[in-house]
């Protein structure tokens, strides 16, 4: 125990030289870090402007969650990067900035992400309702889905209000409630054979009274005209 001082004295000197010697290593260190730091906000930055333009953006794509797929794995890479680089910052007490494009790009791919899941299940529905004769037809459950998903879309974050995608979501949505209010109206027992006759003249579809959803269609693609 007595020598424990000593040694200690010993090992706080050794310590201190060691400091000294690798001091010029260490700052040449940081700087590099510093430069890297510097090269990676650049490219975050490039990496943003390709990722806005990004097709998983637009409505009209084929195979959307394989390009989601794709998207999450370039932003994925990048976090990778940026991860090394923080660990290698965060040994030598070099400060890190926040990259906050790239954070961005991540909380937009799980936005995106919700917003195509709700195209998907509208666009299935819609499949399904087509399948379906004018009489069997459930108006009304379908019309409270339609507005639960219509409240849910207003219930996502503000951004996702200027991506394509989302427009395109929200006019489906409007045009199948317009759609069904038709559906609603036509079912009725009143409805007579001329209206019927009105409603072929206009969509140009012919058709019986009752028959199947493939009339329904043409009144949802051509709701503007009716």
């Amino acid at each position: 125990l007595q020598e424990l001082p000593e040694k200690w004295k010993s090992l706080k000197k050794i310590a201190f030289t060691v400091k000294h010697e690798v001091a010029p290593l260490q700052s040449n260190e940081v700087s590099v870090i510093r430069r890297k730091c510097a090269w990676f906000e650049v490219k975050q930055h490039e990496f943003r402007e390709r990722f806005r333009t990004e097709p998983i953006f637009r409505i009209n794509v084929e195979e959307p969650y394989k390009l989601l797929d794709e998207s999450n794995q370039a932003v994925a890479v990048m976090e990778t990067d940026m991860k090394k680089l923080q660990d290698t910052a965060d040994l030598f007490e070099v400060s890190f900035p926040e990259y906050k494009q790239l954070r961005q790009c991540r909380s937009d791919i799980t936005l995106v992400k919700a917003v195509w899941d709700m195209v998907i299940f509208v666009k299935s529905s819609i499949e399904d309702w087509t399948k379906t004769p004018w009489k069997e037809i459930n108006v009304e459950q379908m019309d409270m889905e339609l507005r639960r998903f219509a409240k849910e879309m207003k219930m996502l974050e503000k951004e996702v209000r200027v991506w394509d995608v989302y427009a395109g979501l929200e006019s489906i949505v409007k045009n199948l409630l317009t759609s069904l209010r038709a559906v609603n109206e036509l079912q009725n027992s009143a409805v007579r054979e001329r209206h019927w006759q009105q409603l072929m003249n206009t969509t140009g579809v012919r058709g019986r009274f009752g028959s199947c959803l493939s009339v329904s269609e043409s009144v949802k693609k051509n709701q503007e005209s009716y």
